[in-house]
C-alpha cells in the first residue's frame, strides 16, 4: 500500500512541474552503506533440520559510485523529476556485484541567496540488478546450507527515496544525501521429483547508503 501511495504522490509531482528551467548533471559516492536481508525459509535448511526459520540481516558495503541528472523548475519551492544510476558494488568478502537504476520525483527548498542552502527529498521507482555472481544462491545471504540444482534468483525492482542537504553557488552544487534503495530477490527451487514441492524463498532486500555528490546546473530558460 505504502509504495502505491508513493507512486501516485510521485506522479503528481511530476505532473505539477510546468516547464523545466534548470538541468543538473550529478555525479558522487556513497561513503558508508548497509546491506539489509529479511525473509522466511521454509523446507529443508540443512542436513536434517527444516524450517520455517525467520531471518534479518546486515552487511556492510564497499563504496559505490553514482552518476544522475535531474530537470527541476522554481523559485523558492522547486519541484521536478532525476534519474541515477548506482555503479556496482558488493557486499564486503563477497564478489557479485548490485547495482541500482532510479527514476523518481524530487521537491526542493532553496534558499534565494549567492551561496544557497538547500533541502531536498525524493521519492520514486529503482530497477535492481546484479550480475551472475551475485544471482548465485549461495550469496543470498539466506540461511540455507541445502539448494536444489535448479534454484534460480530473479530480481526485482522496488521503489526508492531520498532527503539530503547541501549548498549551491553558482552552476555548483555540493550535497548530502542518506538514500535508500529497496528490490526482491527470489529464490526458485522447481519440484525434482514427485515428492517434492516447488520452494520459493522471497528475500526483501534494502540497501542504505550516505552519500556525497557535486552537480553542475545548467539554466535552460536563460
Amino acid at each position: 500500500m505504502f509504495y502505491k501511495i508513493g507512486l501516485t504522490l510521485t506522479l503528481l509531482t511530476l505532473l505539477a512541474a510546468p516547464v523545466y528551467a534548470q538541468f543538473t548533471l550529478r555525479v558522487g559516492a556513497a561513503v558508508a552503506g548497509t546491506y539489509y536481508s529479511s525473509g522466511e525459509v521454509r523446507g529443508q535448511i540443512r542436513p536434517g533440520a527444516f524450517g520455517p526459520v525467520e531471518y534479518d540481516r546486515a552487511d556492510a558495503t564497499t563504496p559505490g559510485v553514482l552518476i544522475g541528472a535531474e530537470l527541476v523548475d522554481g523559485g523558492l519551492w522547486q519541484v521536478g523529476m532525476g534519474i541515477e544510476h548506482l555503479l556496482p558494488r558488493s557486499i564486503d568478502g563477497h564478489d557479485g556485484t548490485f547495482s541500482f537504476t532510479s527514476f523518481y520525483a524530487v521537491s526542493r527548498l532553496q534558499l534565494q541567496r549567492p551561496t544557497a542552502p538547500f533541502v531536498t527529498v525524493r521519492f520514486g521507482w529503482n530497477i535492481f540488478n546484479g550480475d551472475d555472481r551475485y544471482k548465485n544462491p549461495a550469496y543470498s545471504g539466506v540461511p540455507l546450507e541445502v539448494f536444489r540444482d535448479n534454484a534460480k534468483i530473479q530480481l526485482s525492482g522496488s521503489f526508492n527515496y531520498a532527503a539530503s542537504v547541501g549548498i549551491a553557488r553558482g552552476p555548483f552544487r555540493v550535497e548530502a544525501a542518506y538514500m535508500t534503495y529497496r528490490g526482491r530477490r527470489r529464490i526458485r527451487e522447481n519440484a525434482r521429483t514427485e515428492r517434492e514441492s516447488t520452494r520459493i524463498t522471497d528475500i526483501e532486500t534494502r540497501y542504505s547508503n550516505l552519500s556525497l555528490m557535486i552537480g553542475y546546473t545548467i539554466g535552460l530558460d536563460s
